[in-house]
Order: C-alpha cells, then sequence, then structure tokens
C-alpha cells in the first residue's frame, strides 16, 4: 500500500507541475524567504543556504502543511541548524530535492516522521543525543549513501531507509528490532552489520535488496538462529552471505556429520569450529520406505527370500552398500517372520518389517450353486477349516467347498499362528460376456465369454446381415444397426444364455469447427477426427485466401473466404467434412489503411492522424502517421506549453519490442532525453519499465523521475483515445494486448 501511495503521490504531483499556470522558474530567496519555525525557532535563506536559528523545538510539518521553505526548496543546497535546536520536526525537509548536505548541532536530541523523506543530501551524520529514527525519516532518499548512526540509537522506525542510497549500515548494539521495510528497496545496499541484541527482523525489512551481499552478525551461528524472522518478503536474506562472530579469516572450518536415522535426515557439513557459521551443507535423507518384493507367500514347502529395497525421504534408493539385511530362520513354515534391516555408513539405527507364509494365497472364491471347489492350502502343520454359514456352503477336512444355497459365507483356514479368512461366494450357473460395444462396417472384433461351470459356449447373431458371429466370438460388422450377441451353455439339462448388445457404425469424420474467423498472417489448427482411424487429409478451395497444411494448419493469406475440406478413404468410399474460413486483415493492416485513405499529409510527406488538446497554457497534440519509406506507424505526442515534451516510437505488425524517446525541456538551459523499451505483450498502464536519462543543464536525473512516468502514460492514454474516435480501434486491437 505505501508503494502505491508513492507512485499517486508522485503522479498527482507531476500532473499538479504539468498543468499549473506558474512557470517552472527556479524561485529566488527574497525578503518572504524567513520566518519562524518554532516558538523560539527562525527560517532564513542567503546565499542557497537555509539556516535555523533559535532555540527548542522546531514545528512539526506534514504532506499536506508543509514546512514554509518547502515552496524556496529549489533555493537552497545547504541546511546549517544552529546551537540550541532541539529536534528536526516530522516533514521537515519534505521534497527538499535540492538539498545535498545538512550540519546539525550536537543540542539535537530527537528527529519526527518524514524528517527527510525525499530529499537529496548525500551524507548525514546524526549527533550522539538521539534516540529513535522514527518511521519514514529517511525514506526515498536515493541519493543517501553515507549515514553515522550514533551508539545511542536504540530504535528504528518503519521504512526508515526505505528507498535509499545507503551501501553500508552499521546498527548500534541495544537495538531489538529491524522494523518493517527499514531497507526495502534499498538497491545500492551491500553490507549491513547485526548487532546481537536482535530478536526480531520484522516484514519487508530487507526486500528487493538486489546488491546485499554481506551481513555482519556480532553474535555466533546458534544466537542467530533465534531471532525472529519474518518469512514475508525478506528474500535478500536468503542470497547474502551471513558472517558470524569470527572474522573471514579467523574461521576454522572441520567436516562434521549427523547420521539419518529412520525417522530424521541427516545431513554432512562444512562448520565452523569457532562460531558455528556454516560454508557447505548437504542433507542426508532418511530411509522412508522399505518394499519387500512379496509380503505374502502360498506354503510350498521350500524356503523364502523376499528381496529389499529401500527408497530415502527424497524418492532416491539407498545402496544395498548403508545396510546389512537379517533373516530369520525357518522361512519354508506357515507363519509370520522378521526381516531386520541395520543401517550404516551415513546412517543409524534399523528398522523391522515383516512377511507371512500362509496356507493360500486367496482372499475371494466363488462356486457354483451345487459343485465343489478346493482352496487348495498346504502347511507343515495342521489345517482346520470351518464355513461361517453352512447352510450356503459347507467346507470338509480337506478344504472341499460345496455351494448350498446362494449367497455368501466366510471359511476360515487356520495353521500353527496363522488364521485366513476366505469369503466364499455361491453363484447361479451363469455366462458372462465381455469386450467392445461396437463394430465398424467391414471390421471385427472378439468377444469373450465365460462359464462359471467350465462349460463350452455356442455363439449366434440375432441378425447375421448386420453382424456376424463365429464360433470363436469373433463379430464382423456388415452394415449400420444394432445386434445382439449370444452365448449359450448347457448345464445339468439346463440352457444358460447371456446377451451382448452390439452397434455396428458407419465411418464418420468430425471437425472441431465448422467456421473459422481469422486475420491475414495468422494460423488455425484444424483437428479432423476419423472413426475407425485413418490418415485425413485436406484441401483448400482458394489457396489465394488461405491455405492448408497436411497437418490441418489453416494459414490466413488475404481478405476473403475459402472452404477447406477434410476426407479420408474407407472401403473405397470418401468420407469429408468441410470448415468455412473468413479471413480478413489484420487491426494493424486497417489501421494503416485506414491513415493511407483518410490521413493528411504532413511535412515528411506522410500521411497522418490525429488531434489536440489545449490545457490552461498546455497544447497536446497527438498523432499517428505512416511511413511509406520504412513501412512502419509513427506514435507522436507533443506538449508545447510550460515544459515541451515530445515521446515518440516506431511501431510494425507483430512487433514485440518497442523502443521509446522522450525529450523534456524547461528551457535551453535545462532539458533531457530519456531512452526505454517497453514490452508490448507485456505493457500495462505505463508501469515496470526502465529507462535511461541523459540532461543537460541546471537539473539532475532525478528532477524528471516523477514526470516521466506521467507523460508515459499521458501519450499512451492519448493515443488510445485517437484509435478509438478516429479509426474505430483500439491499442489492445493493434498488439497492446496487456493495455
Amino acid at each position: 500500500m505505501k508503494k502505491q501511495a508513492r507512485k499517486l503521490l508522485a503522479i498527482v504531483l507531476s500532473m499538479l507541475l504539468l498543468c499549473s499556470i506558474i512557470p517552472l522558474t527556479t524561485f529566488t530567496a527574497s525578503a518572504a524567504s524567513s520566518g519562524k519555525c518554532g516558538s523560539s525557532a527562525t527560517w532564513k535563506i542567503a546565499n542557497k543556504t537555509l539556516t535555523i536559528s533559535g532555540s527548542g523545538r522546531m514545528y512539526s510539518y506534514s504532506s499536506d502543511n508543509k514546512a514554509p521553505w518547502y515552496d524556496y526548496n529549489d533555493s537552497f543546497t545547504k541546511v546549517v541548524i544552529s546551537s540550541g535546536i532541539t529536534n528536526i520536526g516530522a516533514y521537515a525537509f519534505y521534497f527538499c530535492k535540492r538539498m545535498t548536505s545538512i550540519s546539525l548541532p550536537s543540542t539535537i536530541t530527537a528527529l519526527g516522521k518524514c524528517s527527510f523523506c525525499n530529499c537529496g543530501i548525500r551524507s548525514i551524520s546524526l549527533p550522539s543525543g538521539i534516540k529513535t529514527i522514527p518511521d519514514f525519516c529517511f525514506d526515498d532518499c536515493i541519493a543517501l549513501e553515507k549515514v553515522k548512526i550514533p551508539s545511542s540509537v536504540t530504535s528504528f522506525g518503519q521504512n526508515s531507509f526505505d528507498n535509499s542510497g545507503i551501501v553500508e549500515f552499521t546498527i548500534p548494539n541495544g537495538v531489538t528490532e529491524i522494523p518493517y521495510g527499514m531497507f526495502e528497496d534499498c538497491s545500492q545496499l551491500e553490507k549491513v552489520t547485526i548487532p546481537k541484541s536482535v530478536t526480531k527482523i520484522g516484514s519487508f525489512a530487507f526486500h528487493d535488496c538486489g546488491n546485499l551481499s554481506d551481513i555482519y552478525y556480532k553474535g555466533t551461528y546458534s544466537d542467530f538462529s533465534k531471532i525472529s524472522i519474518s518469512s514475508s518478503y525478506n528474500d535478500s536474506l536468503n542470497y547474502a552471505t551471513i558472517h558470524y562472530q569470527c572474522e573471514p579469516s579467523e574461521h576454522v572450518y572441520t567436516k562434521k556429520t549427523v547420521k539419518a536415522t529412520p525417522s530424521n535426515n541427516g545431513y554432512i557439513s562444512t562448520e565452523c569450529a569457532k562460531c558455528g557459521a556454516v560454508k557447505t551443507k548437504t542433507t542426508i535423507y532418511y530411509p522412508k520406505t522399505i518394499k519387500l518384493s512379496t509380503t505374502s507367500y502360498a506354503y510350498n514347502g521350500k524356503a523364502v527370500k523376499p528381496g529389499v529395497t529401500v527408497k530415502d525421504a527424497n524418492g532416491a534408493t539407498l545402496s544395498s552398500s548403508n545396510y546389512t539385511i537379517s533373516y530369520a530362520s525357518g522361512r519354508k513354515n506357515v507363519g509370520k517372520y522378521k526381516i531386520t534391516l541395520k543401517f550404516k555408513g551415513q546412517y543409524s539405527g534399523s528398522k523391522d518389517v515383516y512377511f507371512t507364509i500362509k496356507p493360500t494365497t486367496a482372499s475371494t472364491i466363488s462356486v457354483v450353486l451345487g459343485k465343489t471347489k478346493s482352496i487348495g492350502a498346504k502347511s507343515n502343520q495342521k489345517i482346520t477349516y470351518s464355513s461361517s454359514n453352512v447352510k450356503t456352503a459347507t467346507v470338509n477336512a480337506k478344504g472341499v467347498i460345496t455351494g448350498k444355497k446362494l449367497g455368501k459365507t466366510t471359511v476360515s483356514v487356520k495353521s500353527g499362528t496363522i488364521t485366513q479368512k476366505i469369503t466364499v461366494s455361491v453363484e447361479k450357473p451363469a455366462v458372462k460376456i465381455s469386450g467392445t460395444n461396437s463394430v465398424y462396417i467391414k471390421k471385427s472384433v472378439t468377444l469373450k465369454a465365460v462359464a462359471n461351470t467350465g462349460s463350452k459356449v455356442k455363439w449366434s447373431s440375432s441378425n447375421s446381415s448386420i453382424a456376424s458371429v463365429s464360433s470363436a466370438g469373433k463379430v464382423t460388422g456388415k452394415k449400420a444397426g444394432t445386434v445382439t450377441i449370444y452365448a449359450k451353455m448347457t448345464y445339468s439339462g439346463k440352457t444358460y444364455t447371456a446377451k451382448y448388445t452390439l452397434t455396428v457404425k458407419n465411418p464418420s469424420l468430425k471437425l472441431n469447427s465448422s467456421t473459422v474467423s481469422m486475420e491475414t498472417g495468422k494460423t488455425y489448427k484444424l483437428v479432423a477426427t476419423a472413426a475407425p482411424s485413418a490418415t485425413v487429409k485436406y484441401m483448400s478451395s482458394n489457396e489465394s485466401i488461405a491455405t492448408v497444411s497436411t497437418g490441418g494448419v489453416i494459414t490466413g493469406v488475404a481478405d476473403g473466404n475459402a472452404t477447406i475440406t477434410a476426407y479420408f478413404v474407407y472401403d473405397g468410399k470418401t468420407y469429408k467434412k468441410t470448415c468455412a474460413v473468413t479471413v480478413k486483415k489484420t487491426s494493424y493492416q486497417t489501421l494503416k489503411s485506414h491513415i493511407i485513405e483518410n490521413g493528411s499529409s504532413n511535412e515528411s510527406g506522410n500521411k497522418t492522424i490525429g488531434f489536440y488538446d489545449q490545457k490552461n497554457e498546455n497544447t497536446y497534440y497527438t498523432t499517428i502517421e505512416y511511413d511509406a519509406v520504412n513501412d512502419c506507424l509513427i506514435f507522436k505526442e507533443t506538449c508545447v506549453g510550460s515544459v515541451d515534451v515530445q515521446t515518440s516510437f516506431e511501431f510494425r505488425e507483430n512487433q514485440k519490442d518497442i523502443s521509446v524517446t522522450m525529450t523534456l525541456a524547461y528551457s535551453t538551459l535545462a532539458s533531457a532525453v530519456v531512452d526505454y523499451t517497453l514490452n508490448v505483450h507485456d505493457y500495462y498502464n505505463g508501469a515496470g519499465f526502465t529507462y535511461h536519462i541523459t540532461t543537460k543543464g541546471l537539473l539532475n536525473p532525478s528532477d524528471y523521475k516523477s514526470l516521466i512516468g506521467t507523460y508515459n502514460e499521458l501519450s499512451f492514454i492519448g493515443w488510445d483515445l485517437l484509435l478509438k474516435t478516429d479509426a474505430g480501434l483500439s491499442l489492445n486491437d493493434i498488439g497492446f494486448v496487456n493495455y
């Protein structure tokens, strides 16, 4: 929110500057450039120096109620505060951009909110009596490179050095918090010294400090780890090297290994034995999963030995050199067995896994009513069987199950300490058919029929003129329609039949679109789906209007209409679908034609459209012209008045980046040329661009900073309005997709 407020404030101030009827000339000190600034304090400007004299406290001001010398801030570059003054009032030197130096007496013991924000000082030495640096005190002091903070300071306010130009900064001992946004956007900041007394670092404190390379912490690594650091936008801390109590030359690095356990990661690090500073650290991921090749075996009288695979918490397979495996003895009888993995090398601890040998591995069995089925269990020990519902199914001492009544029951198989429960379903005699439910003419599919009695089945078709079926269940489509396929079996003198509905289809072709509207030079992917699968070919009725590739990609060539046909051949017959294509000029080409046909010739002989607008003493000329020699559009926005400004760029169809040139002139003695590049597709309300500025005369590059974004936005607003009113288009139409 603060950033947005700053940007809005800059724009408002710029607009006021542009539209003001007050001439843009430098104020000169006069009889009015003096007065009171405290009960016993006075101010005066002379010889480009603002002097504050007297005693006691200065008045406090605000962004709305500015200091009395605000209107004269172009008249002084130096500030001298006489001994006896005890504080700097809030907003005292707000936006005093010409002010480059200040001298503070030892009597100063307090600073006010935003005392120096947006001023031009390059260095400052604060007196030893000051205890607090308040909120926004040096905010946006982009020229400020050096600050001497006295040891008396014990706290800093929010955003106190936000967007300043400081390179190195030492926080005094006794300070406990680096607050919200303190160094936010300090792009020149390289080194910060933090005392051991700091216990908290707030949000945005080190946000966007792109050059921050070193943090010198006056404590140990362990002390630093106890600091509460907000995770919100302190990204620059992650890229800085943190130096702990040892100086760089004093570190004594040793290798340290903390082994991974079955539940926790370990690490290998290079750490300073004196202060705990970590130079390198590599994680040893703990052995998270142990998988056996088989966890359940059916007894066969032979010893079993399942394979073991171990994967760590990062998903990597551990080498077997990192552990030993111990198998329990007697692994051939029915029972439960343990495997122990003992870790070694960079790992410690052990972990047990288990597998079982059962009389059988079956968990469900189906049996036909009146028939029998054997479980097939085996064991080295006695096996006993029981049924939970003998009315549904019985089981004898040999494990033979007999279906008595339709339904389900549970058969228990017990051998030694192992008990298995098997769900037994008693079913009617039946045939089941499975397979696809459609076939194309002249194609075949094979259905599968299974009789739960084990009986053979016979196939038949309800209409062999639609589809025939062989004795093996192979169905061949004859003509389009729906047919029923039967599978019959005979069991205990009764016939059981399964029915299966199958559809015979004609070949077909589908397109993802039947109509397409496109611009010249653009493409569209026409997707044709043939059933059954086949190679689809494409052709255009008029390749001078639209072409189509073998893969179905349509390209607009010129204004007009064309028909794209997709087709394939099946069994000697052609199946096709058409897509009606309308091709129109691009919005860029439409604009180009509009200017050529409706524009007026300018002094360069180029056709031009445009309008002008009068605001106070400023006249704005907005034009777009077509340069036939270079085949491009030239956008120009010119302001003539209190400040002469011209913004222009060349633009061609499908251009991604534009190079914008802006010239500003206050007078023949103060001017600037601004060059910057905008990405057409990323452009949004004039934000996000960087620029290079060259100045001439009295003004510094920073004096133009607030004007550049404003003029950039005014220019694009003007061009968008011209396109809408004159050509029925917009910047978005011709390529500025995010405008």
